[in-house]
């Protein structure tokens, strides 16, 4: 092969090379740029892992909520949905990771519905209803810059209807 031939190909082998070097610089500079940013104002996230029992049993499905007496973090609200195990790990707003650091009481709720017929339906709560209302739960929780694994457990199973029949057709009064 003729040297020319060859000089010419290592030339092609470094430009090719060059391309994508420079395409490789462009991707991280875009993801890097995608990244989403955290809202104004919202305070530093701490890792924040519950699990919720009830009966010795995880309690799956269920809405945990974190209320802080701090008038400067109400505006972050932490909580999440429990997974099968019965554990969260709280967000903020939900989608940031963690709690901002502070004192909280939790509350915990799970719900059903029980169809009366095809129409009308009741609201039933699975969990004793101390645990509910932020005024009346003993559940508490102190998020550290160090980060929190708690477990709470939210008594025996309970079927409370919580609401009064509710009619799906409008018009329709209970």
């Amino acid at each position: 092969m003729p040297k020319t031939a060859i000089k010419f190909m290592t030339m092609n082998l470094n430009i090719n090379m060059f391309k994508q070097i420079l395409f490789l610089i462009f991707l991280v500079l875009m993801v890097g740029c995608m990244r989403e940013q955290r809202p104004e104002g919202m305070p530093t996230l701490y890792p924040c892992t519950i699990t919720i029992i009830q009966d010795g049993k995880p309690l799956a499905g269920a809405m945990v909520t974190l209320y802080t007496e701090s008038s400067e973090d109400r505006r972050w609200p932490p909580g999440g949905t429990t997974n099968p195990q019965g554990v969260i790990s709280i967000k903020v707003l939900g989608k940031y990771s963690g709690a901002p650091a502070g004192t909280y009481k939790v509350t915990v709720e799970k719900q059903e519905t029980e169809n009366v017929d095809s129409n009308s339906y009741y609201t039933i709560s699975l969990v004793e209803t101390q645990y509910i209302n932020v005024q009346d739960t003993p559940l508490k929780i102190d998020v550290t810059p160090q980060g929190v694994n708690q477990t709470f457990d939210v008594g025996k199973p309970v079927q409370k209807r919580i609401s009064d029949l509710i009619k799906i057709i409008s018009g329709n009064k209970p």
